[in-house]
């Protein structure tokens, strides 16, 4: 399609009855500014084509065009004229003449005597006309309505229209205002003579001319409920007003006004503040004041919603949300966006004279988190005002939640509300559509580029071209769609408006810049204009020379691309701001963001302390010092976002961090951070990171247990853990354990010179190679022992199948032989009997040719005597030839039977078999039959033959196999090679990944544990000691494998020093860091920094403070300053007062709160469990419903102090007694608004190290002592380490056992292999994925005991099955102690003690040969009978059975003397473990039901292991090609590409189909698989 261009000159000189179809059509591309733009010279033309155009300026002059030939402007200038006003000077004679003098030129009506229709005509000289608004239809004089005309005006090139309104009655011609300039202009062109009058002169001429309104007695004066300023409208009809001048007379007083005067109501409208003038001065001239009434649009009542049709989601009631959980509801009214609300105090209306009725209101809620959700409120309804009103408790629920969808009106005098409803909301809000529209648009127009490749694209191309194609797409289109999708959940959150000289510039400002194809949309406040716009001292802004005013400053509240509200932060008319004091500003929009209850950016409300931070050089190590409340978060994620926006080259998403103090902080910033344009960024704790590190060295680090805090381990211990003298002791031992692991270098080169092998040299890259390469030469050689035992087992394999052979055949061969000697003789009468039957059938043959012959012969006969006859002599040719037919087969056929008779009738009696045989075989030739017989008595013989002679083969075999035998046997490597290669195994399995660290580790802090008593934690995992593996880790691996440069930590002061050391080396000490903390927070010292000296001088830091406290209101900041000697800066905010309750009346507290949105916390130390502190059965269920660990709005949290670092809660409740004064600092600073101390005494208190080492050793030293003394209620025996290690020894050596015992696998030996028949393939099988699944073997191995070792007896599928595992030990059952358990069956050690066997007689001896000495216990009071623990507060042992024993700090004998209240707590103790062992049970019991499989519908992650697999999928194993396409697939994404299906089939789950993922699955030994559930 051709592009057309049109000067302006087309456009002047264009005809308006011939506009081209190409102008037209370009004018539709354009926008409305544009068309204004372009058609502002041809007003008649743009009328045509539906474009508006008007004039901006309001102060038009009137313009005057003379009637002769040369061209004047006449300006009749307009003198301020406020017309009739409402004050009661009478208008005297003088004013009216200088009034009229005004209007003459007017009053002298061109057009007078004439008929108006008959005078308008195209080319019309001169042309005279008023001015009259826009969309003006009526006459303002007479009321009756215009009648449009068009004429135009013919000249060179063009024709020009002109729309003109007459009104018959004045016989006048009226425009529109807003074309009557460009009117003017095209006529002067034109040299056409006109005479135009300006709005202005228009109206007061036309308002001269309006009859006065005379008011009565009985009339009103009406007051509309919405009144517009520039284009008044009557609320009932919508339809444009019209002034008149109004007059109340009484007696010789009078009051005039303005009134407005509505066609279709015949009503005079005044509005409100117009009447409030009117009555003052009718009471001030003496006048009867004029009745007034509130005129609304009387709209129907809307009816309410079939209860059938009402669905809600929540019900709001009392400031609290529930969910609706009602079968049935009351009549309710559905709202919508055409409904207004009022929120105020009450839901009453308050106007004198208006009634409420209280009705239940639906209303939907477009929530940022869940979706649109219905809600139901009880609210107040005014039929008078058309109005609901709805308490402003009820509003609070709401109003953090998301946007109500309808018109929300406040009543009160409050400032902290967003507006999310009205005209200006719809602007804003399509104002974002269009730029997400831009933004999904530009995005769209990638996707179809024909070069994009989607990178998920599977199947489109072969695997090479695919790969190539996804990497061209993403380098020309990956960064771009990375910022656009970036744009879309918020693109921008501010809108600022400039002026100066009158003109107005708007900027949209996010947290980067916006540029679409048709220019940047929005500016980023990271740079210098952003900054300037939108911060809150701002009260200039200089740009291109020229000083700017901010006109106004407005936030928008946009989430996931929908506007919920805005907040005008400042106007122009603001007089905060004009006088340039900020810090009310700020202290509203703190309180402001309070109620939002998120997050939300400081880009207003920065402070210069903590922009310096943000613009700090990039390249700097900074540490900052913030007491809490300060905004270190808030800082450390705007100077991301600054340095991001500026710092283009650094790729922030691949190489900077955050790290935060937990899991909850990360999701805590989540939002703001994309908000931010920084979602990109990682956000990990320090424990994520450090165990995303370790998997990326090896899969064995991942913990079994979950990782706790380290507030519950001694202080000593973490101290020493990240002090430098751990780090010496771990080198000490590294070296120590890695020497002695390479000294099996050694026992493998003798190993292979025994075996006769050549020693290959040895080496290794990294520590992590040794055992790798280590197993593969065991391994090797092990093939070769292994091969050797397998030699021999063949060997003896190959005797058996031989033997079984020989005995086969010996059996075999006499049966064999009498059948080959009689076969021939029992088939000869058989073979008789079918000679004769065949002579018999031969016989017959002939006889019945003959007979034929003799027929044929007496039909030749007959026809020869026959005297006359037609054809005679050919039929008797054709008999004769048939005779002689009939003899030529005959006679031969006689012949030869005559012949075999010869044969078949030779005698066999008394001739060899042979002979007999040789006969049988001739007879065969003729008779068929005899074949059989003939096959039966060969095979026969041969058989005996054959059975003869492979006799004699087997046996010479045999003894050729067993000189094979023995030669192998000969080869076998010794019991002490094959000891050996068994020792490399199990040294080398000590030696694995994690079993040598655990050696290290154990060694590095043996010394340290021995000196301070401390026991050894199991079945936990702690941060250090992910921190002890990533130091392990990188010196053994030989490799630094981070990437980060950049790193940014929040909560800094709880990393060690040695820390920062290892993120400094993990990272090719190349690390920048930002760290934001405050040491008044450190929770652990020897963890933590208490002073940042060390930091800044080490890592030449620089050090900024921040100590203004923006979180906490005035009374808590005063509050902590006063208990902790601080000196924060407050912000003026101000909040409730602290307040101390004791712990009885917290219960009570919690039961009173309204928690809606909010979010609470009880804060309570580590030495209190948290589920167990509160009496949840006398809360009511609503609280009890919101109590637990959730950290969200509308929840109460119980938390620990060091879980809640970072985070902030609206309420909190804090049990600080016996809290350390930095854990009592953090907990009170966590609080938003509200601070309540709970008082409790009863709370244990923290054991310092020295004090708990003092206790736990005078405790044991005396408790010797005293038990010395006492008699025992419980007494027990244990041997010292002499008879343990007897034991050890005993434990090793082979005797006979009784019952089932696990024994090493490489004390069994195989006597005589060709005892066992060789298991089938499938029973191995099934063994060996047995013991995959379930960890052993499905049965024990039943061995002997013989000359000092175990023989192999039973079960040799489960020894084949262990051997190829390579197991260290299995499962076994002694032959010989079985049969002692049948002589004797009795097993129980109390029934042996009670029977006084000798066996236990004779052990107690031999203890008392070793050590006479007893060591005697006293059996702790805490035990029961089963020897549990049941001690609440002894977290390791409760509920399991104690070891410990005087170990224990919590040991007390049971025959101490205890005090009354020593034994109540005792009692309570055990009390209190037996409730948390049966929650404990029920707990378990909840996690097997919930974890039983179950319908559902979607995609949901169920465990792999429920899943049965049919036969069918069991029979084929998939393609090798699409078990490794899946497999890079999963590399790749880190989840299979599709979700199996199943079906839910008596309670179990069956696959369906999508095998290939379930087997990929299994092969990734993956624990839950993505599935789609369908029904049986």
């Amino acid at each position: 399609m051709a592009l057309n261009f049109f000067k302006q000159r087309d456009i002047d000189e264009m005809d308006i009855n011939d506009i081209p179809e190409e102008f037209i059509n370009y004018v539709e591309t354009l926008d409305e500014i544009g068309k204004v733009g372009l058609l502002a010279s041809r007003p008649d033309i743009a009328k045509v084509l539906g474009v508006s155009i008007k004039d901006s300026n309001q102060d038009k002059a009137e313009m005057v065009q003379t009637e002769d030939s040369s061209l004047e402007l006449s300006v009749i200038s307009d003198e301020d004229h406020d017309g009739l006003g409402s004050e009661n000077v009478e208008l005297d004679d003088d004013v009216t003449e200088e009034v009229d003098e005004e209007f003459i030129a007017i009053q002298n009506n061109r057009y007078d005597g004439k008929k108006i229709t008959e005078v308008l005509k195209d080319n019309m000289e001169p042309l005279e006309a008023l001015a009259v608004p826009d969309k003006t239809d009526k006459c303002i004089v007479h009321r009756i309505p215009f009648i449009e005309k068009q004429i135009k005006y013919t000249g060179k090139g063009a024709t020009y229209g002109v729309v003109l309104k007459v009104c018959p009655q004045c016989n006048r011609i009226y425009m529109e205002e807003s074309g009557e300039e460009y009117i003017h202009e095209a006529l002067t062109k034109r040299n056409i003579a006109h005479t135009f009058y300006s709005l202005e002169t228009s109206s007061r001429y036309l308002r001269s001319q309006l009859s006065v309104y005379e008011f009565s007695d009985q009339e009103k004066i009406y007051i509309p409920e919405i009144w517009t300023e520039d284009n008044p409208l009557c609320s009932v009809h919508e339809e444009p007003l019209f002034e008149v001048p109004c007059i109340k007379k009484y007696k010789d007083r009078k009051v005039e006004f303005i009134g407005y005067f509505c066609d279709k109501c015949n009503k005079i409208h005044v509005r409100s503040s117009a009447v409030a003038e009117i009555e003052d001065n009718c009471a001030l001239n003496g006048v009867p004041v004029i009745e007034t009434e509130s005129l609304v649009k009387k709209q129907p009542k809307k009816s309410s919603i079939k209860v059938k049709d009402i669905k809600p989601d929540y019900i709001v009631e009392d400031g609290k949300r529930e969910i609706y959980a009602y079968k049935h509801t009351a009549d309710c009214f559905k709202l919508t966006e055409a409904d207004t609300v009022i929120v105020s105090d009450s839901i009453y209306c308050t106007l004198e004279g208006h009634e409420t009725e209280e009705v239940l209101a639906q209303i939907w809620i477009n929530q940022k988190k869940g979706g649109r959700k219905s809600y139901i409120f009880v609210v107040g309804y005014c039929a008078q005002c058309q109005k609901y009103y709805m308490d402003i408790d009820d509003y609070n629920v709401i109003y953090p939640i998301g946007r109500p969808e309808v018109t929300i009106i406040s009543d009160l005098n409050e400032s902290d509300y967003q507006i999310t409803s009205g005209e200006v909301f719809n602007l804003e809000k399509n104002h974002l559509e269009k730029i997400e529209s831009g933004i999904s648009g530009e995005i769209e127009e990638i996707h179809g580029s024909s070069d994009y490749v989607n990178p998920y694209a599977v199947g489109d191309y072969d695997d090479g071209n695919l790969s190539f194609a996804k990497s061209l797409s993403a380098n020309k289109y990956g960064k771009r769609l990375e910022e656009l999708e970036n744009y879309i959940p918020k693109p921008y959150s501010y809108r600022v408006d400039i002026t100066a000289d009158g003109e107005t510039e708007t900027y949209y400002i996010g947290a980067a810049d916006v540029v679409l194809k048709d220019g940047k949309k929005v500016i980023s406040a990271n740079s210098d204009l952003g900054y300037e716009l939108i911060n809150y001292q701002t009260i200039k802004v200089h740009k291109d020379g020229k000083e700017y005013s901010i006109k106004l400053s407005r936030q928008f509240d946009i989430d996931h691309a929908s506007l919920y509200g805005y907040t005008n932060l400042r106007t122009d008319e603001d007089v905060i701001f004009q006088s340039g004091i900020t810090d009310p500003f700020l202290v509203r929009v703190l309180n402001m963001r309070k109620k939002q209850h998120s997050l939300t950016d400081i880009f207003v409300t920065i402070q210069e302390n903590q922009n310096k931070i943000v613009n700090t050089d990039f390249k700097k190590n900074i540490i900052v010092q913030g007491c809490a409340g300060s905004g270190k978060t808030m800082v450390l994620l705007h100077r991301l976002s600054a340095l991001k926006y500026k710092q283009r080259y650094f790729d922030f998403s691949q190489n900077a961090l955050i790290l935060t103090p937990n899991e909850e902080f990360s999701l805590h910033i989540q939002g703001l951070a994309e908000g931010l344009q920084i979602g990109s960024v990682h956000r990990l704790s320090v424990e994520q990171y450090y165990l995303e590190m370790l998997l990326q060295y090896d899969a064995a680090f991942k913990p079994e247990n979950k990782i706790v805090s380290e507030m519950q381990v001694r202080q000593d211990y973490v101290d020493y853990i990240y002090s430098d003298q751990f780090k010496r002791d771990f080198d000490q031992a590294y070296n120590s354990i890695l020497a002695k692991r390479n000294g099996l270098v050694d026992i493998l080169i003798q190993l292979q010179e025994a075996m006769g092998l050549e020693n290959n040299p040895f080496s290794w890259t990294d520590e992590s190679r040794f055992t790798v390469q280590m197993k593969y030469r065991v391994d090797t050689l092990n093939d070769l022992v292994r091969k050797k035992e397998q030699d021999v087992v063949s060997a003896q394999e190959k005797i058996t199948k031989l033997e079984e052979r020989k005995a086969f055949l010996e059996d075999r061969i006499p049966a064999s032989k009498h059948f080959a000697e009689n076969i021939v003789q029992e088939s000869l009468p058989r073979v008789n009997t079918k000679i004769g039957e065949y002579i018999l059938e031969k016989q017959q043959e002939i006889t019945e040719l003959n007979k034929k012959i003799q027929d044929l012969q007496e039909e030749y006969t007959r026809i020869q005597g026959t005297l006359i006859m037609f054809g005679k002599r050919s039929r008797l040719e054709k008999l004769d030839a048939d005779i002689k037919e009939v003899e030529a087969v005959v006679i031969p056929l006689q012949q030869q039977l005559d012949e075999q008779k010869k044969i078949l009738s030779i005698e066999q009696e008394g001739k060899e078999d042979d002979e007999i045989l040789a006969w049988m075989k001739q007879v065969s030739i003729y008779v068929k039959k005899v074949q059989d017989e003939v096959r039966l008595c060969s095979n026969t013989k041969d058989e005996y033959s054959r059975f003869s002679n492979e006799l004699n083969e087997t046996v010479d075999n045999i003894k050729i196999a067993y000189e094979e035998y023995h030669r192998i046997d000969a080869e076998q490597y010794s019991a002490d090679i094959k000891k050996t290669v068994q020792y490399l195994y199990e040294q080398l399995e000590q030696y694995s990944l994690l079993n040598i660290y655990h050696q290290i580790y154990d060694e590095s802090v043996r010394v340290f544990k021995e000196t301070n008593a401390i026991k050894s934690i199991t079945g936990k995992c702690h941060r250090y000691d992910l921190y002890i593996q990533l130091m392990f880790a990188m010196r053994y691996f030989n490799k630094k494998i981070g990437n980060m440069q950049f790193i940014c930590v929040d909560e800094g002061q709880d990393l060690a020093v040695n820390e920062y050391r290892l993120l400094l080396e993990l990272n090719q000490n190349n690390v920048v860091f930002n760290i934001f903390g405050d040491t008044n927070q450190l929770m652990k010292s020897g963890r933590g920094i208490a002073d940042w000296s060390l930091m800044m001088s080490e890592f030449h830091a620089e050090q900024y403070v921040l100590n203004e406290n923006y979180r906490n209101t005035n009374q808590i900041t005063r509050f902590c300053n006063d208990n902790f000697g601080l000196q924060t800066l407050q912000t003026g905010v101000d909040g409730p007062k602290v307040r101390e309750i004791p712990r009885r009346d917290l219960e009570k507290e919690l039961a009173g709160l309204k928690v809606t949105t909010e979010r609470v916390a009880i804060l309570l130390p580590r030495t209190v469990q948290k589920m167990k502190y509160l009496d949840m059965d006398i809360l009511p269920e609503n609280t009890r419903k919101i109590i637990g660990e959730t950290m969200d709005n509308g929840f109460i949290s119980i938390m620990y102090v060091d879980e809640v670092k970072g985070i902030e809660f609206d309420k909190v409740f804090v049990v600080s007694a016996k809290m350390r004064r930095n854990e009592k600092y953090i907990a009170y600073t966590r609080a938003l608004s509200e601070l309540i101390i709970v008082v409790d005494e009863t709370v244990v208190s923290y054991d310092t190290e020295s004090d708990k080492n003092q206790k736990v050793n005078t405790n044991k030293s005396e408790k010797k002592i005293r038990d010395k003394n006492r008699k025992s209620a419980a007494l027990k025996w244990e041997r010292k380490e002499k008879k343990q290690e007897v034991k050890n020894i005993e434990s090793l050596s082979v005797q006979v056992f009784a019952g089932e015992k696990a024994i090493p696998f490489n004390q069994i030996i195989v006597e005589d292999a060709t005892r066992f028949k060789k298991p089938v393939q499938e029973l191995l099988e099934n063994i060996e994925n047995y013991y995959l699944k379930y960890g052993k073997l499905d049965l024990p191995i039943w061995v002997s005991v013989k000359e000092g070792v175990y023989v192999l007896e039973d079960n040799y599928a489960q020894y084949v099955v262990a051997s190829k595992l390579k197991l260290e030990q299995v499962n076994t059952i002694c032959v010989d102690g079985a049969a002692k358990i049948q002589e004797n069956p009795v097993t129980n050690l109390s029934e042996k003690e009670e029977r006084n066997l000798p066996e236990v007689q004779d052990e107690e001896k031999e203890a008392e040969q070793i050590n006479s000495e007893l060591i005697i216990h006293i059996s702790c009071i805490y035990k029961n009978a089963k020897n549990k623990c049941y001690n609440v507060n002894c977290i390791e042992n409760v509920g399991k059975r104690c070891t410990q024993e005087e170990k224990c700090v919590f040991y007390i004998a049971a025959t101490e003397e205890l005090s009354v209240s020593e034994e109540n707590e005792i009692e309570m103790d055990i009390k209190n473990a037996e409730i948390y062992l049966r929650n404990s049970e029920i707990e378990k019991h909840h996690k097997i039901i919930k974890s039983q499989p179950e319908y559902f519908e979607g995609i949901r992650s169920i465990p792999i292991n429920q899943i049965d697999v049919p036969a069918c999928f069991k029979k084929n194993r998939p393609a090798e090609k699409k078990i490794d396409a899946l497999l890079e697939y999963y590399e790749e994404h880190g989840c299979l590409d599709k979700p199996v299906t199943v079906v839910f089939r008596n309670n179990k789950y069956v696959l369906k189909d999508k095998f290939l993922r379930y087997y990929v699955g299994k092969m990734l030994k993956l624990k839950k698989i993505d599935a789609i559930c369908t029904v049986d």
